[in-house]
């Protein structure tokens, strides 16, 4: 064997048997340990924080340590080039199942949303008026016990690193009880929007969706704001 497939193998090895013996005290701490939060996100909360860390972050630094462990492996056949398309394969492996892993409901607190019946005929109703103005007058008008605020952070329900700001926040005595995003064609599949529903999730408040582009009648906003007040 020659030396420097001998060396890329212990070192492949040494990374891999370094990162599960850290996956492992990660899992029985329930705590990242040395992973900072402006890394990764974090729930701020230790109980949400130690289930989030078990069920999703180390999983996902175990595949990493399979990527590292099966390219040393491979490297032993003395074919550098194949130990190294294993590695990055493993890598490429590992980032598709995070998405999955990390698309998992983890929360004990996750509020289920009921589903929405929209009527067949719902798109011929757009009448021109701007969502936010929909929204912040149903609630006025119908739920008037409740006060709105426009462009909240997560931060502020417990939160740390990096969200997406909630468009609507319904408040009761300074408590919220509602989130709602005002959301585009993408906009779910954004990172930020994920994080700041699961944060929203973790403290037992419900988030709820509307589509921008949608006609989202008066009767249709209101029906749903009232399924979670």
């Amino acid at each position: 064997m020659c030396i420097m497939e001998f060396v890329f193998s212990i070192l492949m090895a040494a990374m891999g048997v370094s990162m599960l013996i850290y996956a492992g005290f990660a899992y029985l701490e329930g705590d990242p340990i040395i992973m900072f939060q402006g890394v990764y996100s974090f729930p701020k909360d230790k109980e949400a924080r130690k289930e989030y860390v078990r069920k999703k972050f180390v999983k996902i630094i175990a595949l990493i340590a399979v990527s590292f462990l099966a390219s040393a492996l491979v490297g032993l056949s003395q074919i550098y080039w194949l130990a190294v398309a294993v590695f990055v394969l493993g890598i490429v492996f590992t980032i598709k199942q995070g998405k999955k892993i990390m698309g998992e409901g983890t929360s004990v607190n996750s509020v289920k949303m009921p589903s929405v019946q929209v009527p067949t005929n719902y798109y011929a109703y757009y009448d021109g008026v701007p969502l936010i103005k929909k929204l912040d007058d149903t609630i006025a008008q119908r739920f008037s016990q409740y006060s709105v605020r426009h462009n909240v952070s997560p931060i502020e329900i417990g939160g740390a690193g990096k969200f997406m700001n909630y468009s609507v926040g319904v408040y009761l005595n300074g408590a919220p009880k509602l989130f709602i995003m005002i959301v585009g064609k993408n906009t779910c599949k954004l990172r930020l929007y994920r994080w700041s529903k699961e944060q929203a999730d973790k403290v037992g408040i419900p988030m709820i969706n509307f589509v921008e582009h949608f006609p989202n009648r008066l009767e249709y906003v209101a029906e749903r704001i009232g399924r979670y007040l």
